[in-house]
């Protein structure tokens, strides 16, 4: 379990990435998360509202479907690492959950998880720059 989420939490991270440099903000620079050279603290505050409802569904979907299986990953003394086929299977079932549609808690409107997470990251760019009043990250189910 420990290393799907990981995956797809890396998948998630670099999709916050993305986005928040999109819309012109530096992902290096967080609130939540301190700064490391190398680590995109703002990305990783970004994450945080997204990861049950995208990267958790993804992974119990993935098992519940039996689309994955053990022989999915490998095994050693270092841990447990997926197979090159595990990791497209959780890609694919990642960018499935990344696609799907839900309404935004906040505007009321549909749009994919990956839609939502860019948005955000554009509300909390508004915010920085003083055109909103407020910022309070979404909360997702």
């Amino acid at each position: 379990m420990n290393a799907l989420l990981s995956f797809g939490y890396s998948l998630l991270i670099r999709d916050a990435t993305a986005a928040a440099a999109r819309v012109g903000l530096d992902p290096m620079l967080g609130f939540l998360h301190v700064v490391h050279p190398g680590r995109p603290a703002l990305a990783l505050d970004l994450v945080e509202p997204f990861r049950a409802a995208w990267v958790d569904t993804a992974v119990l979907r993935l098992i519940a479907t039996r689309g994955i299986d053990r022989d999915d990953f490998v095994f050693s003394s270092a841990g447990v690492a997926l197979t090159d086929r595990g990791r497209r299977a959780l890609i694919g079932a990642y960018e499935r959950r990344a696609d799907e549609l839900t309404t935004h808690p906040r505007f009321g409107y549909r749009m994919s998880y990956r839609r939502l997470l860019e948005l955000e990251a554009r509300v909390l760019g508004k915010w920085l720059v003083g055109e909103i009043d407020q910022f309070t990250p979404i909360w997702t189910r």
